[in-house]
C-alpha cells in the first residue's frame, strides 16, 4: 500500500472494510489521462499542476471507498476495491470531481477508466492474473472521459446509483486476450457520454472463411499453431487437393486475437510474378489512404513502412507458380518488419531464411474409434449436405471408406466425390472407381478451375515442372505401392534421365512424390491420383512398354535380393524390407501374365519361394500360383511354380491339391523332363506333404534326403532341409537323430544366417523338453528373439514347436502364450495348417484351465477339418493329445456325447475362440 491510501469511513453505506486489503473476488479499476504526453510537450509548466491536481483528486475517491492503489505508472492508476459498488462510486467521485475543477485552457484531464470484477492473485504486494490483464485491457480500449466496465462487472453491480446509466456497447477483441468481452458504457448525468468507437481489434480476419464445416485436423491447426508463435515465415507444403489452404485459413482466424494490427490473405494463384506485391499491398494497405499514396512509386518500401510496427499476420495463398517473386518479397519483409508473421502455402518451400516448412499428410484413411477415418469424416459432412437423407448402413460407410483410401485422403477428391451423391450411392461410386479421374470433378460451382476437378489440381503442378521431371513422374507411375532410391534409378537410366536422385529431390520438394522413412532407408510414393494422372501421360508419351519392362527387370532384381535377405544379418528387422516391394511384385506377374508372357510371370513367382512364406501371403500366393499353371499347364517354366505351390498348398489348407501337384512332379521326374535343381525343390516340398499327413517319420526321411543332395550346390536349401528334418524328427519322438539333423544343418559351408543360431537354439531345447532338460526362461527369450526378427514363417513354426516343449516341462501358461501367437501369425498370413495343429495345444489349454467342455470343442473342430482337408497329426502330439482325452473323459464321461448333434466350429470360429479377433483372419 502506498503512503496515500485511505481506508473507507466506517459509515460507508457499502460496508465497512476498515483496514482489510481486498482479496478474493476482488474489483479492479485502471485509469489513464489520455493526450498527456502530447500536453506535457507544450505546456511542462502548467501540466506539473494539472497531473498533482489529477493524481489528487484521483487518490482520494479510492481512498474514500475503501481502494487500494497497487500500481502507478505516470498518471495511470490500478487500485482494488472490496465491491464493485466501491469501485463504480469512486470512477462517480474521481470524474465529477475532475470535472468540478477549473484547468488552464486546453488541458482539462480526460480520464478513461475500466472496471472489471473476478479472482485475484497476489504476490509481494501486488496483484497480477487474468482479472487484473483484463481490467487493464477494457480501460485501454475506452476514450478520455468514458467509463467501460464489463458484464461480470455490471452482474456484480446491485444497484445503478442515482444519475448514471449503463450502457451495452457490445462484444469486442481486445489486445492479447484470447476470448472477446462485452463492455457497458457507465454513463454519468451532466458529464460527456458521446465517444468515438472503442479501440478494439478488427472484429473479424480479413479472410473468405468457407461457410461448410472444417472436418478434422485438429492436430494440425495445434501444430501450425505452434509453428507461427515461434516463426516469422511458416509455409505448408502439400500437393494439390491436399486441404493447404483450407488448414491455414483456419488456422490463422482462430489466432486472430494474437495479432492485434490484423490476420490479412492474398490469394496469387491467378497473378503473375509482377503481382506478388501489389495484391499484398491491396490487402494490407487498403485502409490507409496515406500509405497507398506512397505506395504508388514505392510498393515494397510502403509495405515495409506501413508493418514496422504492427503485429501482423500475411496468408500467402498458393506461391509455387510466383514462388521466386514470393520469396522475395517475404525476405523484403520480415526482414524490415520484426512483428510480422507469414503464413505461406505451397506445393515447394520458399526456401527463405528462418522458414519452418510444415508439410501436410492427406487425410487419415485408418478407422479410429469412432469407426470412421478422419477421410470419412469429411465425405459424410459433404454428402450429407448435398443429400441429408443418404443412408448411413454399415455398408455405405464400408464404401465411403473405400473411396476414400482410393484417392489417398485427398481432401479435393473426397469433396468432389461426396457432391455425387445427390445422383449416385456411395456404392456405385466405389464400383467406378477404376474409370479414373474423370469420376472427381464437378460439372458447375464456384471456384477456380483447379477445385473443381481433380485432374486440373494435379495438372496446376504438373505444368511447373521441367523436363526431366515430368518424364521421372511419368515413368515412376509404373511402381504400385512405392519404390526406392535404386528402383528410381533403375527406370530412369531407361528413361535416359541424368542425376535422378536430384529430379526425385526436386519432386519430392514440389510434393508430387512423398518421401517416407522405412527401417535405414527412404521409400518413395505417388498419391494415387498423381500417380493415375502421371500413368496418363505415360501412355501419352509412348513409352509405356518400355517402362513396363524396366519394371519388371527390377522386379527380377529385387525378387532375387529379398529371397537372399533371409540369409543375411537380422537387425533392422527383416519384414519391412522383405514387404516393401509386395505390390510390385505382383502387379509385375500379372502385367507379364497380360501380355502373353507367362513363362517370365512363372519365373518371377517361383523365384518368390521363401518371399511368400516369409512375409505372410499365402493365401495370395496360392491363387496366384495355382491360377498360373492351371492356365499355362504346358509352359516350360510350369514345374517352376510346382515346387513352391506344392508347400504353399499344403499349409494354406488346400491338400488334395498338394498331393495332385506331388503326382505332376513325379510324373515329370519319372520321365526325366525336369532338371536337378527343379527335381531338388520338389523333393524338398514332398516333405511337407508327409509333414501334414502326420507321417513325421517320412518327413525327416525325405528332408534329409534332400538336404544331403542340395548340400553340394546349394547350401542355404540345404540348410532348411536339415532344419525340417530335425523337427519332424523330434515329432516322430526320434529326439538322437533330430539333434544330428540340427548339428548337420549348422556345420554346412557358407555364411550363417543372422537368425539361424537362435533358431537351431530353439529347436535343440523342444527337443531336450522330452527327455526333461527344458531351460524354460532360455527357450522362452529364444523364441521372443525370433519373433522380433519378423519372419513369419519361422517365427510360427519355432513358437509351435515351443509350446509344445513348455507344456512337456511344465509350464502351461508360457506354453499358452506361445501356442496363441503361433495362432495369430497363422491366422494373418493364412496357415491353416499351423492353425489346426494349434487346436490340439488350444484343447490342452482349455483342459488344463478346467474347461473340459471347451476342450471337447477344439478337439471336436480339429478332428472335423482334419477328415475334410486330410491332414494328420505328428506322433508326438497324437499321444500326448490321446492321454489328454483320457483324462477330460476320466472327470467329465459324456462331454462328448453332449457335442452330438452340435454344430463344430468351422476352423476361423475356434481360431477366434482360442486367440481372440484382433487381427486378420483366415479362410476356413
Amino acid at each position: 500500500m502506498t503512503d496515500h491510501e485511505r481506508t473507507p469511513r466506517g459509515d460507508s453505506p457499502m460496508g465497512d472494510f476498515t483496514g482489510r486489503r481486498p482479496s478474493g473476488h476482488v474489483a479492479f479499476l485502471f485509469t489513464d489521462m489520455q493526450g498527456s504526453v502530447l500536453a506535457w510537450e507544450r505546456e511542462p509548466d502548467a501540466m506539473n499542476d494539472v497531473i498533482a491536481r489529477h493524481d489528487d483528486t484521483v487518490r482520494a475517491a479510492i481512498g474514500e471507498h475503501g481502494g487500494c492503489v497497487f500500481s502507478v505508472a505516470g498518471d495511470a492508476f490500478g487500485a482494488a476495491f472490496h465491491t464493485v459498488e466501491h469501485a463504480v462510486h469512486c470512477v462517480l467521485d474521481a470524474q465529477r470531481g475532475l470535472a468540478a475543477q477549473e484547468w488552464p485552457s486546453g488541458l482539462a484531464p480526460r480520464v478513461r477508466m475500466g472496471v472489471h470484477v473476478g479472482r485475484a492473485f497476489e504476490r509481494d504486494g501486488n496483484y497480477f492474473g487474468p482479472t487484473v490483464n483484463r481490467a487493464a485491457r477494457i480501460m485501454s480500449a475506452g476514450h478520455g472521459g468514458q467509463v467501460l466496465m464489463s458484464d461480470e462487472a455490471l452482474a456484480a453491480l446491485t444497484a445503478v446509483p442515482d444519475g448514471v446509466a449503463t450502457d451495452p456497447l457490445g462484444q469486442y477483441r481486445l489486445r492479447d486476450l484470447a476470448e472477446p468481452v462485452v463492455i457497458h458504457q457507465l454513463s454519468i448525468e451532466d458529464l460527456p457520454n458521446a465517444f468515438p468507437p472503442l479501440r478494439a481489434l478488427d472484429q473479424s480476419p480479413r479472410i473468405l472463411r468457407p461457410s461448410d464445416a472444417f472436418v478434422g485436423r485438429a492436430d494440425e491447426v495445434q501444430q501450425l499453431r505452434w509453428f507461427l508463435d515461434t516463426h516469422s515465415v511458416v509455409t505448408v507444403v502439400a500437393s494439390g487437393g491436399t486441404g493447404k489452404t483450407r488448414l491455414a485459413y483456419e488456422t490463422a482466424a482462430t489466432m486472430s486475437s494474437m495479432f492485434a494490427d490484423g490476420v490479412f490473405a492474398v490469394e496469387l494463384a491467378d497473378g503473375g510474378d509482377d503481382d506478388v506485391q501489389l495484391r499484398i499491398a491491396e490487402a494490407l494497405l487498403g485502409d490507409d489512404p496515406i500509405a497507398r499514396m506512397e505506395g504508388a512509386t514505392d510498393v515494397l518500401a510502403a509495405l515495409q513502412r506501413h508493418l514496422t510496427a504492427r503485429r501482423t499476420l500475411l496468408v500467402l495463398d498458393n506461391c509455387e507458380h510466383v514462388l521466386e517473386a514470393a520469396s522475395a518479397v517475404v525476405v523484403a519483409l520480415t526482414s524490415h518488419c520484426p512483428q510480422l508473421t507469414v503464413l505461406a502455402t505451397s506445393r515447394e518451400r520458399l526456401g527463405v531464411p528462418g522458414e519452418q516448412v510444415m508439410p501436410l499428410a492427406p487425410l487419415s484413411t485408418d478407422r479410429t474409434d469412432a469407426g470412421v477415418s478422419q477421410a470419412a469424416e469429411l465425405f459424410l459432412d459433404r454428402a450429407l449436405g448435398a443429400h441429408p437423407n443418404m443412408d448411413l448402413s454399415a455398408d455405405t460407410i464400408d464404401a465411403i471408406e473405400l473411396v476414400c483410401a482410393a484417392v489417398d485422403g485427398s481432401a479435393l477428391a473426397i469433396e468432389l466425390a461426396a457432391s455425387r451423391v445427390r445422383t449416385l450411392t456411395p456404392q456405385q461410386i466405389a464400383a467406378r472407381l477404376g474409370e479414373g479421374l474423370g469420376l472427381f470433378r464437378q460439372r458447375r460451382g464456384k471456384g477456380p478451375d483447379r477445385h473443381r476437378s481433380l485432374e486440373s489440381a494435379i495438372a496446376w503442378s504438373h505444368d511447373l515442372l521441367g523436363r526431366d521431371e515430368r518424364r521421372l513422374l511419368a515413368w515412376t507411375s509404373v511402381f504400385i505401392g512405392g519404390f526406392d532410391l535404386s528402383a528410381a534409378e533403375a527406370i530412369g537410366r531407361n528413361a535416359e534421365i541424368d542425376d535422378v536422385v536430384d529430379v526425385v529431390e526436386s519432386l519430392v520438394d514440389k510434393s508430387l512424390i512423398a518421401a517416407l522413412r522405412v527401417g535405414d532407408s527412404m521409400r518413395y510414393r505417388l498419391a494415387e491420383p498423381i500417380r493415375q494422372f502421371a500413368h496418363a501421360r505415360l501412355v501419352e508419351s509412348g513409352h509405356l512398354e518400355r517402362a513396363l519392362l524396366a519394371h519388371f527387370e527390377y522386379c527380377e532384381f529385387r525378387a532375387r535380393a529379398s529371397v537372399q535377405l533371409l540369409d543375411g544379418p537380422t537387425d533392422p528387422p527383416l519384414f519391412e524390407r522383405l514387404t516393401a516391394e509386395r505390390d510390385n511384385f505382383l502387379a509385375a506377374v500379372h502385367r507379364a501374365t497380360e501380355r502373353g508372357d507367362a513363362a517370365a510371370a512363372m519365373a518371377l513367382t517361383a523365384s518368390l519361394d521363401l518371399w511368400w512364406a516369409e512375409t505372410g501371403h499365402l493365401a495370395l500366393a496360392m491363387r496366384t500360383m495355382d491360377d498360373l499353371v492351371r492356365s499355362r499347364p504346358d509352359n516350360t517354366n510350369t514345374p517352376l511354380v510346382y515346387v513352391p505351390l506344392l508347400w504353399v498348398a499344403t499349409m494354406s489348407g488346400e491338400l488334395p491339391r498338394a498331393r495332385e501337384v506331388r503326382s505332376e512332379l513325379e510324373f515329370l521326374m519319372s520321365e526325366r523332363r525336369l532338371t536337378p535343381g527343379v527335381m531338388g525343390g520338389a523333393a524338398f516340398g514332398f516333405g511337407f506333404i508327409d509333414s501334414a499327413l502326420g507321417d513325421a517319420a517320412s518327413a525327416a526321411a525325405t528332408w534329409g534326403a534332400a538336404g544331403k543332395a542340395a548340400a553340394p550346390f546349394s547350401p542355404a536349401v540345404a540348410r532348411q532341409a536339415f532344419w525340417s528334418a530335425g523337427q519332424s524328427a523330434t515329432a516322430a519322438g526320434n529326439l538322437e537323430h533330430a539333434l544330428q539333423l540340427f548339428e548337420a544343418a549348422e556345420h554346412l559351408p557358407g555364411p550363417t544366417p543372422g537368425w539361424f543360431p537362435g533358431f537351431i537354439d530353439v529347436q535343440r531345447l523342444v527337443a531336450a523338453s522330452y527327455t526333461g532338460k527344458c531351460q524354460v526362461e532360455r527357450l522362452d527369450a529364444g523364441v521372443a528373439a525370433l519373433e522380433n526378427t519378423g519372419l513369419r514363417m519361422r517365427f510360427l513354426l519355432a513358437a509351435a514347436f515351443a509350446s509344445l516343449g513348455l507344456f512337456e516341462s511344465g509350464a502351461p501358461d508360457r506354453a499358452k502364450h506361445w501356442w496363441q501367437r503361433s495362432m495369430h501369425t497363422g491366422r494373418e498370413i493364412g496357415n491353416l495348417w499351423a492353425c489346426w495343429v494349434m487346436l490340439e495345444c488350444a484343447a490342452w489349454s482349455a483342459m488344463s484351465d478346467g474347461d473340459d467342455t471347451l476342450a471337447a470343442r477344439f478337439w471336436q473342430t480339429r478332428d472335423t477339418f482334419a477328415a475334410q482337408r486330410g491332414y494328420g497329426l505328428w506322433p508326438v502330439l497324437a499321444t500326448e493329445g490321446s492321454r489328454r482325452r483320457a483324462v477330460v473323459l476320466g472327470r467329465s464321461p459324456h462331454v462328448f456325447d453332449h457335442l452330438e448333434g452340435v454344430s463344430p466350429w468351422t476352423l476361423t470360429e475356434a481360431v477366434e475362440v482360442a486367440v481372440g479377433p484382433t487381427m486378420e483372419r483366415v479362410t476356413s
